[in-house]
């Protein structure tokens, strides 16, 4: 433990709670969206809110639970990467290294777009963490601003 304050760095950051009904579902995907418009573009985009919708649609139709589903978004973007965590308290569950071949169409799309992900089941909470690096992408993201603001810089 050190009393030095960490080093600040340019980062943005979306933390909410979603509520696991259809309307808490699509008003999340619809913040998320605008969140990472701020930040990328392109397929990178797609990408992440294809993962974060399967995730939601799952816990929602497969926690056990019946009433006041609800699940934990963060997601971090920094100038290297953009990190999305989901918490939620339902039935333990890992998408991340369940058999794509015997998955349901929805995970087979979760595996085939994220590659860097990771999965543990603590204090009664499923956690997913992904990540998705900004450099491999830099054709996509042109250099991790929406197209637009690009755009408007190169003329």
């Amino acid at each position: 433990i050190t009393m030095i304050p960490a080093e600040q760095t340019d980062v943005d950051l979306l933390d909410i709670s979603v509520e696991c009904t259809e309307k808490g579902i699509e008003d999340s995907l619809t913040t998320v969206v605008e969140f990472l418009n701020k930040n990328v573009s392109g397929e990178i985009l797609n990408s992440i809110r294809h993962c974060v919708e399967e995730l939601l649609l799952n816990f929602a139709e497969h926690s056990g639970r019946k009433e006041k589903q609800y699940t934990d978004l963060c997601i971090v973007a920094d100038q290297k990467e953009i990190c999305v965590i989901m918490k939620d308290d339902g039935i333990p569950f890992d998408p991340v290294h369940c058999e794509p071949d015997k998955s349901n169409s929805g995970l087979k799309i979760f595996h085939n777009y994220v590659k860097d992900a990771d999965y543990r089941y603590s204090f009664g909470e499923n956690i997913v963490s992904m990540n998705f690096p900004l450099e491999e992408n830099a054709d996509d993201t042109a250099d991790t601003k929406p197209a637009k603001e690009t755009q408007e810089q190169t003329e």
